[in-house]
């Protein structure tokens, strides 16, 4: 069961294990690859950014929804691509197994509004 205290923000515990699933290869980033892991039936749990663009966000979610593929949420895209050492990403697939099962256990279902993120941040959430 995710954490709901969590508030769409990725614990430190999870961002070490999302970095370890990916040395050892059970971690797909981005949405096109996300996408073909979850087409090719081999990803066992959808990560994504809250404050992604919707229209990537969309692509990826509905076809996990299809595919019955665990959805679990970060708050920024920035968080998700240093916990893995790269760039902003909005999605990140984690390979079946125990890695995936960890991490949906410890993130949240739900998404963040990134717009109320901002607000609390100082950002204009205009922008």
């Amino acid at each position: 069961m995710a954490n709901p205290g969590t508030r769409g923000a990725v614990v430190p515990e999870s961002l070490g294990l999302l970095g370890l699933a990916r040395r050892a290869g059970a971690v797909r980033t981005g949405v096109g690859a996300a996408r073909t892991g979850i087409r090719d039936g081999e990803v066992g749990l959808l990560i994504l950014a809250s404050d992604g663009a919707d229209g990537q966000l969309n692509k990826a979610l509905r076809l996990a929804m299809h595919r019955a593929v665990p959805v679990r949420w970060v708050a920024s895209r920035e968080g998700l691509g240093m916990a893995l050492g790269e760039g902003p990403l909005t999605a990140v697939a984690v390979d079946g197994g125990t890695f995936a099962e960890t991490l949906a256990a410890r993130l949240p279902d739900r998404r963040e509004d990134p717009g109320r993120r901002r607000e609390e941040s100082g950002i204009d959430a205009g922008r």
